[in-house]
């Protein structure tokens, strides 16, 4: 993922929910760590919207895209 993207304000990496590795190296900063990606609105990998919830998809243009 790029730092530049400006992602949906409910877009979240699973991750940000699992504690932290000891090993920083465990993946890069932004990359999912399972390849899902969540949706704080609906909770699930689907945004409301029912499409997928992805770096690439979560972003200005998609209707439910809130900055």
């Amino acid at each position: 993922m790029k730092d530049s993207m400006i992602l949906c304000k409910y877009f979240q990496r699973e991750e940000s929910h699992l504690p932290k590795p000891k090993n920083q190296a465990f993946g890069k900063q932004g990359e999912s760590a399972t390849g899902y990606y969540l949706c704080i609105q609906t909770m699930t990998v689907s945004g409301p919207d029912h499409a997928p919830v992805s770096p690439e998809n979560c972003q200005d243009g998609r209707r439910c895209y809130i900055r």
